[in-house]
């Protein structure tokens, strides 16, 4: 059976090569050592200033569909283009290039063989297709966005809007007309170079720190009900569970459980607005690409937290029940009782069994309530 290193690790050093190329990521993979090691301190200063760039981009464009007036259609469309670039920033804001997600992305890749964990098939494709699907977003979105900058160069909220002061300096930008000028090229390349930035360095930490992490402690802890020292198991899955909590509690998860659903709820209005009002293809895909990622992101994600707690609490009673017959003594009775199960945490909250169908719940019923309101 395949491993998740043998899963994984292609893709990371496919990922960190590009990511090294636009300069977006404070990491590198050494072929060496064969982990991920920090990038030099040029590297790290050049990943800081796009950073700073994509937060003044992102003010940028909120203050843009604040202050100009556009059609009740271009805004919420640009509405999604900001909110697809605010989280891209949420999960890349790291100003001082923390290393804890390339220790606990190096605890996943480089496991020795006595201790690497098979994966279960289906999830073995789940990650394969997930991974694939990323790869394709940092190729195809940036491309999206820099087509609509050429060929609706007033599209709210990106760069072209905010250098003219209403629509009709425009002329007829929306009539389908390919702009050549400098400065049409000038906008549009600085729109390819900043999404290309933001989905590199945004999709690095939340699948490559964020969501191997839990996929990690996830065959981790499944791999329980198999060890033939339980109580020193248990440990040492709690150990990793501390550490991934440690990287994940106050940024990278947070954004995942509030920030990544309203993506998912506007993204999926957009698309409802979009095939109901001409098609307009070139749209379509881009926001249909953004609502898969998102979509299938949070569910993996919220999913795979949900089963670490569901099955370290029914492993937990099986422990108990165990040690309170004949057999069981009353130290391993007490020890067992003082065992907590695994949670994953989101700053003083954490995801139970329930977690994802209350956020797919949410996610549908507002998608449902912006479709009516609109009518």
């Amino acid at each position: 059976m395949t491993t998740l290193q043998q899963t994984v690790i292609p893709f990371v050093v496919q990922y960190l090569q590009n990511a090294q190329k636009y300069c977006c990521v404070p990491f590198i993979w050494d072929p060496r050592k064969g982990k991920v090691v920090p990038s030099n301190r040029k590297g790290r200063i050049l990943v800081f200033l796009s950073g700073v760039l994509h937060f003044v981009y992102v003010v940028l464009q909120v203050i843009s569909l604040w202050r100009k007036s556009f059609p009740l259609a271009e805004k919420l469309e640009g509405v999604v283009i900001m909110l697809t670039y605010s989280a891209m920033f949420l999960f890349r804001f790291d100003i001082g290039a923390d290393f804890g997600p390339m220790i606990l992305l190096n605890t996943v890749l480089t496991s020795d063989k006595k201790s690497a964990l098979h994966m279960d098939p289906a999830l073995r494709k789940g990650v394969k297709f997930f991974c694939q699907l990323s790869k394709l977003v940092t190729y195809a979105f940036p491309y999206f966005i820099t087509c609509m900058a050429l060929l609706f160069p007033c599209k709210p909220p990106l760069m072209g809007s905010m250098l003219h002061q209403n629509l009709e300096e425009c002329g007829g930008s929306y009539n389908y007309i390919v702009c050549v000028n400098l400065q049409k090229l000038i906008v549009a390349s600085f729109e390819f170079i900043v999404s290309k930035q933001g989905t590199i360095s945004s999709l690095h930490y939340a699948i490559y720190s964020l969501l191997m992490g839990i996929i990690y402690l996830s065959i981790k802890c499944e791999s329980l009900s198999r060890t033939k020292n339980p109580a020193m198991a248990f440990r040492e899955v709690q150990v990793l569970e501390r550490v991934v909590n440690a990287n994940i509690r106050w940024r990278l998860f947070p954004v995942t459980m509030g920030f990544i659903p309203i993506v998912q709820i506007f993204a999926g209005f957009a698309i409802v607005k979009l095939s109901s009002s001409g098609i307009n293809w070139l749209k379509l895909a881009m926001f249909g690409l953004v609502f898969l990622e998102v979509l299938v992101f949070n569910l993996i994600t919220v999913s795979s937290a949900a089963n670490i707690c569901n099955k370290s609490m029914d492993w937990l009673k099986t422990q108990k029940l165990r040690e309170s017959g004949e057999h069981g003594t009353k130290a391993m009775r007490k020890f067992w009782r003082s065992c907590p199960p695994l949670k994953l945490r989101m700053g003083n909250n954490f995801v139970d069994r329930l977690t994802p169908l209350i956020v797919q719940q949410f996610c549908s019923v507002q998608t449902m309530s912006l479709i009516l309101l609109s009518n």
